[in-house]
């Protein structure tokens, strides 16, 4: 059996009363329209969002499980923790990354944008998908969340993007008509 690919899930939900704002736009032409700010917007988070989850500041804002040994090196058996172990033998604490083969895995994306949302997928990124039955860790979540901070980012991005088109659109409307 073939584990699943792990998915950054983005939905976008405008709504709009009445005619849409900037001109006469068919409904074929606003969902392109949003398709192709959707697939900006996967883009950027890939870009910019991605790289922040292998932190400890991306720990903290995605609220990560703590891992054994991460409340500091007050305990004795720090050394023999996980994350003892790890900053014995790869000589760093970074979550999400032991060897560096998932933090490479995920530099491949495939954005897969709609009208209503978009979807980065990471085929390569199966090893998230990995989970003790026993443990309270999912490396998939902890991955794939977005935080509060980061929906606003994106859905300001997206209102600042569709505005600049929207007025482009209006302005080349205005010029064909004189």
């Amino acid at each position: 059996m073939m584990a699943a690919e792990t998915d950054w899930i983005c939905k976008i939900d405008t709504r709009y009363e009445g005619a849409v704002p900037g001109g006469n736009f068919r409904r074929r032409e606003w969902n392109r329209l949003k398709k192709a700010e959707c697939e900006e917007l996967g883009l950027y988070g890939h870009r910019e969002m991605r790289p922040v989850h292998c932190t400890a500041a991306g720990a903290r804002e995605y609220s990560y499980t703590p891992r054994a040994g991460e409340s500091g090196n007050a305990r004795r058996d720090f050394w023999r923790s996980y994350t003892g172990r790890k900053q014995k033998d790869r000589g760093h604490r970074r979550p999400l990354v032991h060897s560096g083969e998932a933090l490479q895995l995920s530099a491949t994306a495939r954005i897969v944008a709609t009208s209503g949302g978009v979807k980065v997928r990471y085929p390569q990124l199966r090893k998230l998908n990995l989970r003790n039955p026993n443990s309270k860790i999912d490396m998939r979540a902890e991955f794939t969340a977005i935080s509060r901070g980061d929906s606003d980012r994106l859905l300001r991005l997206f209102d600042k993007r569709m505005d600049r088109h929207l007025r482009r659109l209006r302005s080349s409307q205005r010029r064909r008509t004189r």
